[in-house]
Parts: C-alpha cells; sequence; structure tokens
C-alpha cells in the first residue's frame, strides 16, 4: 500500500521572537543599569567641607581624576568625635553621616552625603587612565561599591558597580 504524503502544519514562529525579543531587552536593562548614574547625595544631609566642628574624621589624597595635567584633592569625612582619653582613636557610634567630595581648585563637587548605618566608607583611587575613584560602603550586613568618574568641576558620573549583603559567622 502507498504511503501517502505526510502534511506538516507549518509552525508559528512568533514564541521564538517573542523569546529573543526578551532576551534583547533584559541585555538592554542590565547593560543600561550599569552605565546609569547612581546619585549618592541624600538631600537631607548638611553639606560640610573640610574643617567643620564635629566632623573630626578627616582624610584626603590627591590625584589627576580628569587628565588635565593638575592634582585634584579628595576630601573623605565622617561626623564623629576623636576620643578624648586617646587622640588617635574616634568616638564612633551605630552610625555616621559621611561625605566625599573633589576639590578642584576653588571648585567643590560633591559625590557621597550619606548616613552609614553600622558601617564605613573606604574610598580608592584607580590605576586606570582615566583614574576613577572608588567608593566601598559597607553598611550594616552589606557592602557596596561604586566607580566615580570625575569629568571636571561639578561633572561626575557614578555607577553602582556591585551590591551584596553578607553574614557574619564568628
Amino acid at each position: 500500500m502507498p504511503r501517502r504524503p505526510r502534511y506538516h502544519k507549518k509552525r508559528s514562529r512568533w514564541p521564538l521572537w517573542l523569546a529573543l525579543a526578551v532576551v534583547v531587552a533584559a541585555a538592554v536593562y542590565i547593560i543600561g543599569a550599569w552605565t546609569r548614574s547612581t546619585n549618592l547625595i541624600d538631600s537631607q544631609q548638611e553639606l560640610v567641607n573640610a574643617g567643620t566642628a564635629g566632623w573630626e574624621y578627616q582624610q584626603s589624597m590627591t590625584a589627576d581624576l580628569d587628565n588635565d595635567g593638575s592634582t585634584e584633592t579628595i576630601f573623605i569625612l565622617a561626623r564623629v568625635l576623636k576620643d578624648p582619653l586617646d587622640p588617635n582613636e574616634y568616638q564612633w557610634d551605630d552610625g555616621q553621616p559621611w561625605q566625599v567630595y573633589i576639590q578642584d581648585g576653588g571648585d567643590i563637587t560633591r559625590v557621597y552625603a550619606r548616613f552609614v548605618q553600622i558601617g564605613r566608607l573606604n574610598v580608592f583611587v584607580t590605576d586606570q587612565e582615566p583614574p576613577r575613584l572608588v567608593i566601598a560602603e559597607r553598611e550594616g550586613a552589606g557592602y557596596s561599591l561604586y566607580a566615580v568618574r570625575y569629568k571636571g568641576p561639578g561633572r561626575t558620573h557614578t555607577t553602582k558597580l556591585a551590591g551584596f549583603p553578607v553574614r557574619d559567622y564568628r
């Protein structure tokens, strides 16, 4: 008995295109999140400069962040008092306001002003061209890392590199 030819139904390709569209949209969203600027200035924080009373934790470093041939000064401040019994120690509390700003000649560009609960900040300058600031924020049971690209007075681009919770098993 001769075989009858089979007729295949033509399958719709819309599920494939829909899946592809979802993957592309997710990739665009993720890449956009990597390049999206993050604001680390809390509008509730009073902005201060080095030397302000009560802001006794003060660190600074210099680097040519915008590759213009002159160095900028990066200031890291926390509102905390020095220990009167040991002037090399501070009276850390459960949380402090922290601020980071860049001074370029007479211009000040704020890059960080937030309250850090049960934690602290570490600020680094990368060894890449152009140099960037990296702010490591340890707060409570988690860490966040931010990269700050300084393009000149009043012009920065801050990107959140990572944020993750941690457990302390001692």
